[in-house]
């Protein structure tokens, strides 16, 4: 049911930019989560052309074995590329709000350099924060990479 769901929210997109959804190229981003292992899951499943990308903060112990098990995931579905990104910087007060921007601006680029055309990260309901980040980072709909 929820894979179907997702493959009409993706078709409903895809016509945002006039390319049929079996032909987009889908950027998404892997916490090592249950959210983003979810998604993957499902777009292998949709059997869409995709690639995955993990940042890591090494902001906690068990952030180089995250991001191994990240690697281990995409090789093991299929992700047509593995971006694995270090993105470390001094502990601040506002660490969420400064690591969630650099994150989109390092996805943004990699997304325009390599012609993706969407970029897919998972949030649980309660995550509207990121939603709202997103929303105001890109000044319209952000669901769409318009090029």
């Amino acid at each position: 049911m929820i894979q179907s769901k997702i493959k009409l929210k993706l078709k409903e997109y895809s016509r945002e930019i006039n390319k049929p959804v079996e032909d987009c190229k889908f950027l998404i981003a892997l916490s090592g989560g249950v959210d983003s292992i979810t998604l993957l899951h499902l777009i292998k499943k949709n059997n869409f052309s995709f690639s995955t990308v993990h940042f890591n903060h090494h902001y906690h112990k068990m952030a180089d074995k995250t991001a191994s098990f990240c690697r281990k995931i995409s090789k093991v579905s299929h992700s047509i590329t593995h971006y694995s990104l270090d993105l470390s910087f001094n502990n601040s007060v506002n660490f969420e709000s400064i690591s969630r921007g650099k994150r989109y601006q390092r996805l943004n680029k990699i997304a325009d350099d390599n012609n993706y055309d969407f970029i897919l990260t998972a949030h649980h309901l309660d995550d509207h924060i990121e939603t709202l980040f997103m929303r105001s980072l890109q000044k319209a709909s952000w669901t769409a990479r318009l090029g």
